[in-house]
Parts: C-alpha cells; sequence; structure tokens
C-alpha cells in the first residue's frame, strides 16, 4: 500500500507542477503581519453550527488568513493557526487609501497562498473553505470589520450501497474537473485539466460515506470521478467512475451506488517509468 501510494502521490504532484502555477513554498508557510493593534482590524464569524451543535471557530478551522490588495496586488496579510491567542482576530497597519479585503478559513495542511487574488491556492486534499471578501477604505483612524464568513466549497459524498469487505483498507477518489485554486473574486474554482487524488482510510465498516471538497468550476463545468478501495497490501477490491457529476458552491451532492460488487470501472491506470541510462558520452578535447 505504501508504494501505491508514493506512485500516486508522486503523480499527482507531477500533473499539478505541469498545469498549475507554481507557489513559492515559503508563501505557504510565512505569518505574515503581527501588528496588533492597526488601523485594520478585522474580526471573522460564521454561522456556529455543524450537525446542529454549536462550534467556536477554533473548534471548526484549524488556520484563518486575511489579505488587503491594491491595485491588483497584495498589500499586507496574517496567517494564523487555531493555537494562536485571539484566533479569528486579526489586524494591519496601512497607509489611507482603498483596498480589496480577503479572509480564509480553513483545515488543510498549510495556509492558503494568497498572492493573487484571483488565484488563492490551497494544499491538497482541500478541506471545506470559508470565506469572504470585501471592498474597504482606510483612513487614520482605526477600522473594525465584522467579516461573517460563507462556505466557498462544494462537496462530493459516496454512500457506498453494498458491503464493505473486512479486508478493505482505503478508498481513493481520482476526480477531474474541479479545482483547489479559488478565485476570490467569483468564489468559483479556477479551472483546471488536472487530476486530483484523495486518499482515506477506512477504519470502520459500518461507516458507509466517503466525502472530499472542490471548488466548483465556472461555466457548470462537471466532474469526472474515479473512486476505487484497495486491501493493505494496494490490492483493487472494486471501482467505479461517475460521469458529469455536477458540483455547485455550497451544495452536497450525493453519489449512491455499490463498489465492490458488478465489474470493476476504471481506476485509470497510471504507470511511471523511469529510464535512468545516461545518453552517449561527451569526450572534452585536449
Amino acid at each position: 500500500m505504501k508504494q501505491l501510494k508514493v506512485i500516486s502521490l508522486l503523480f499527482a504532484a507531477l500533473v499539478f507542477a505541469a498545469c498549475e502555477k507554481f507557489v513559492a513554498e515559503d508563501d505557504w508557510n510565512t505569518q505574515g503581519s503581527t501588528v496588533v493593534s492597526g488601523n485594520l482590524i478585522v474580526k471573522a464569524g460564521f454561522p456556529q453550527t455543524k450537525g446542529g451543535e454549536s462550534q467556536t471557530l477554533a473548534e471548526r478551522f484549524v488556520r484563518i488568513g486575511m489579505a488587503v490588495y491594491q491595485d491588483g496586488k497584495r498589500v499586507d496579510y496574517v496567517n494564523q493557526d487555531n493555537e494562536d491567542n485571539n484566533f479569528g482576530t486579526m489586524s494591519l497597519d496601512l497607509p489611507p487609501g482603498s483596498y480589496k479585503l480577503l479572509v480564509v478559513a480553513h483545515s488543510c495542511s498549510k495556509s492558503a497562498s494568497t498572492n493573487n487574488f484571483n488565484k488563492v491556492s490551497f494544499t491538497s486534499p482541500l478541506s471545506d473553505v470559508f470565506a469572504y471578501e470585501t471592498d474597504i477604505s482606510i483612513t487614520t483612524e482605526a477600522k473594525t470589520i465584522d467579516a461573517t464568513l460563507t462556505r466557498a466549497t462544494a462537496r462530493v459524498d459516496l454512500v457506498i450501497s453494498d458491503e464493505i469487505p473486512v479486508n478493505a483498507a482505503s478508498i481513493m477518489f481520482n476526480f477531474k474537473g474541479g479545482a483547489t485554486t479559488l478565485n476570490a473574486e467569483t468564489m468559483e474554482g479556477v479551472s483546471s485539466s488536472t487530476h486530483k487524488v484523495v486518499e482515506m482510510e477506512i477504519t470502520d465498516r459500518e461507516q458507509k460515506t466517503y466525502s472530499f471538497y472542490t471548488f466548483a468550476c465556472p461555466d457548470g463545468q462537471k466532474l469526472k470521478v474515479e473512486a476505487s478501495a484497495y486491501d493493505a497490501n494496494g490490492q483493487l477490491l472494486g471501482a467505479k467512475v461517475f460521469n458529469d457529476v455536477t458540483v455547485e458552491r455550497n451544495r452536497v451532492t450525493s453519489i449512491t451506488s455499490p463498489l465492490f460488487s458488478g465489474p470493476i470501472e476504471g481506476p485509470s491506470d497510471i504507470s511511471i517509468t523511469v529510464d535512468d541510462s545516461w545518453g552517449e558520452t561527451i569526450t572534452y578535447p585536449i
């Protein structure tokens, strides 16, 4: 199974690197401004319920960040994680002027890359993402913005209708047509032709619903979803392909289907070979 994971992740990384704009690694990790009491204070909030239960911002999300833009360029930004004091309250000290403000909250493995307002990138697998954007005017007097976050993602649920075998260890989603990069102006995904690979462990055979998140792309672009299940040794146990899957922002698309019974459909065969032989030697003339 480890070999399967390595190959899948390697393929995903190669395709991603070929088709997506490269984002500098330090842009994922840096904290940004550390101003405590600037002339812009943003307090993030969201409807604090999940499944009917009340949650705090820190319980709901692992990371939050805000960025401000002027004339299409990012001026300053702040990233926080939910172990920071005053998680969700962020401040910047800005020269007077007109700006565009963006706030994103999520639980991805790293902070979002907000360098480009129209291409806000998140690490894969994508978590549920909430966002807020608005135009603001800054003066020398302190301004407080109460940012009510709303969901930016769509979710796809696979509800497995047949029995999950005892030896099933993981489920993998390989899908095309969604995005992990957000256009904050439209709250839609930046269209991408790359495949996204999401793998989940099976720990409870009674758990029949498995989900992944994506940003819905423009023009009603639909997904092709390949779901496949494996045992601990990487042996394929079952696979199904779902074409023309509709996804929309803030909506769940539910697919109910057997996964282990019936014919195996897919997954896409991915073969990676490496030819490490050298070409003909070039002899330096003396």
